[in-house]
């Protein structure tokens, strides 16, 4: 097989680290803002404090834990790779609460892991990682699909 054959293999296997994890935070990130609008989530903070502004981002972080580790965790049982799948969600998970203090930085934190999660994308996708960097990858799919389907809903309301 040759260098060209070699990468559309490795793209191609890529397009499920990328696919999976950001429609997984997409949808998560979905229902956390619709929570948020109906009132069901409301904000513990005072309307002028600043934690209130970040409010959306942490809910969609919140809800994207648990749904996003399950996918995490069935995705590598189904490719057999039963003995990782710890290590792999440590990864998830470790990014998540990156995310939670990134995000924190009046917003900007969520532009850059968004950066971090392209820059991944095309780099890593060239390489077989192992676990807990697979993890790292996916966990930021999970955190880039939370916040892009908080903003999708946040922005149209």
């Amino acid at each position: 097989m040759d260098a060209h054959e070699q990468n559309v293999v490795h793209s191609k296997a890529a397009f499920v680290h990328v696919i999976i994890p950001a429609i997984t935070g997409g949808i998560c990130g979905l229902v956390a803002q619709s929570l948020v609008d109906s009132g069901k989530l409301a904000s513990p903070w005072d309307e002028r404090d600043y934690l209130n502004s970040l409010w959306n981002m942490h809910v969609a972080l919140l809800i994207v834990i648990i749904p996003g580790l399950v996918v995490m965790a069935a995705w590598m049982a189904k490719q057999g790779r039963k003995s990782e799948i710890i290590e792999f969600m440590a990864g998830g998970f470790s990014t998540i609460i990156l995310a939670f203090l990134m995000s924190s930085m009046a917003g900007c934190g969520a532009f850059i892991l968004m950066l971090f999660w392209f820059m991944a994308s095309g780099s890593w996708g060239k390489h077989d990682l192992p676990a807990f960097r697979l993890g790292v990858w996916w966990g930021l799919g999970l955190v880039v699909g939370a916040f892009s389907g908080a903003l999708a809903l946040d922005i149209r309301s």
